[in-house]
């Protein structure tokens, strides 16, 4: 995995390994077959760096983002999808029909709502936990004690500060709601696909019920996150597990 800043020719993906975000552009990125390489970004130490290499020294930032070799730079996971579609190398099944792509940013927005609530959530559990809060942090970084505590405290009311509006509106009330809707409408549809056939809706709906049960990498080795009250939709994980288990997702 490369360093951020290091050249290619290559789009680079900085991204968070566990983020719903990053995950959703990944996924993408490996449905269409776009090369792509990666570096990793760390909230709050990342960000200085981050500001200077895009410019970008007023508003929020954060991962994923996507640095494209002409010197462009998309910065969130929607904009890499369609990018990825756009530029993909594999004659398969493209997640941005033009026919059905309002729908599919309607569903993507119900992702992103709900990934707002399971990180406030998972913020307030780190938080209230020093033995998880010290997790977070890369190995070398753990072997500092009490300053470990501290400066991981410093990074996530750091990134709690800056989506505090986004995460208040994500209340467990609408998110139930996005998860009822995305049960009764793949009922109606036969059970496989959002929207009758792979779409980036699939992508982004299937990322979003990590919250309910957590897949691939941890943000805490060893550690399963699920945000409170949205038990009742354990349901929905076989059709998540059957959407990425597709062969052009591995």
């Amino acid at each position: 995995m490369d360093s951020p800043g290091k050249a290619t020719k290559q789009p680079k993906l900085v991204e968070l390994d566990a983020s719903g975000w990053s995950i959703k552009a990944r996924l993408a990125l490996k449905h269409r077959g776009a090369l792509y390489c990666s570096a990793q970004y760390l909230p709050g130490l990342g960000e200085i760096w981050t500001r200077v290499h895009l410019r970008k020294f007023r508003g929020r930032i954060s991962a994923p983002f996507l640095l494209l070799p002409e010197g462009g730079v998309l910065e969130d996971s929607l904009a890499i999808a369609q990018w990825a579609d756009q530029h993909g190398s594999r004659q398969n099944e493209k997640l941005f029909p033009p026919e059905l792509e309002s729908q599919i940013l309607r569903w993507n927005a119900a992702c992103d709502s709900i990934l707002a609530y399971g990180r406030s959530t998972f913020i307030q559990a780190v938080l209230a936990s020093p033995e998880l809060a010290v997790g977070l942090l890369p190995k070398p970084l753990q072997l500092f004690g009490p300053l470990s505590r501290l400066l991981i405290r410093y990074m996530l009311r750091q990134v709690a500060a800056k989506w505090k509006d986004v995460d208040q509106a994500a209340s467990l009330d609408k998110i139930k709601a996005e998860f009822q809707k995305l049960s009764d409408t793949l009922h109606t549809n036969g059970g496989d696909f959002v929207l009758g056939k792979l779409t980036f809706a699939d992508l982004a709906m299937a990322v979003a019920t990590s919250t309910i049960e957590p897949f691939g990498t941890s943000l805490i080795p060893g550690k399963a996150f699920r945000a409170p009250g949205l038990e009742d939709f354990r349901g929905l994980i076989p059709w998540r597990d059957q959407i990425l288990r597709r062969p052009s997702l591995q």
